[in-house]
């Protein structure tokens, strides 16, 4: 069993394939933040998707449940649709690519991480962003996997080196992907 993770968004999509055993076989991302189109972007997906199912025989996929809901000072309702759009697109693209697999199936952010153990603390009591407990949480349940990076152009940490934000990508569709295995074996 090959199970494949995604965190699908309209820059940037996290990857994560893993056995049955929970052996990580890649822990990657898909940029198409500068693809011009939901379409274009589509395509880029298919490209990397048919090059990952030469690759691996994937049984399973679970994706990031997109959001439900409008919250007011979080994404807008355009930017919802969109994402929601664009998630059943790149759903129907997987499941077209992967036709021995099992259709996508939607997993909750929320349950995933609790399915997992993986508590998140409000950022205004700890300090530390949810992202970012994420990808700490990842880092500690999987001390293989190297995140990206990049160095500041600017500012005043120019020259510095930090973990590229598509890291984050990729820890949530390793979460999503942890999570589709625990839901496997139950």
């Amino acid at each position: 069993m090959i199970i494949l993770g995604l965190d699908i968004s309209t820059s940037c999509t996290g990857i994560t394939i893993m056995d049955n055993h929970k052996n990580l076989l890649l822990c990657n991302y898909i940029e198409i933040s500068k693809c011009k189109g939901l379409y274009s972007k589509a395509e880029k997906i298919r490209e990397a998707f048919n090059k990952i199912n030469e690759e691996y025989d994937i049984s399973h996929i679970f994706v990031e449940e997109n959001l439900q809901k409008f919250r007011p000072g979080f994404s807008s309702a355009k930017v919802l649709t969109t994402l929601s759009k664009f998630n059943g697109i790149v759903c129907y693209i997987a499941n077209e690519v992967f036709k021995k697999s099992t259709e996508p199936i939607n997993i909750n952010v929320v349950s995933a991480r609790k399915s997992l153990g993986l508590k998140i603390q409000r950022e205004k009591k700890c300090g530390v962003s949810t992202k970012d407990q994420v990808l700490n949480w990842v880092s500690k349940d999987c001390e293989s996997i190297v995140w990206p990076t990049k160095v500041l152009k600017s500012g005043p940490r120019k020259g510095m080196e930090i973990i590229s934000t598509t890291s984050y990508d990729m820890a949530d569709s390793y979460v999503i992907a942890v999570a589709g295995l625990v839901q496997t074996k139950c």
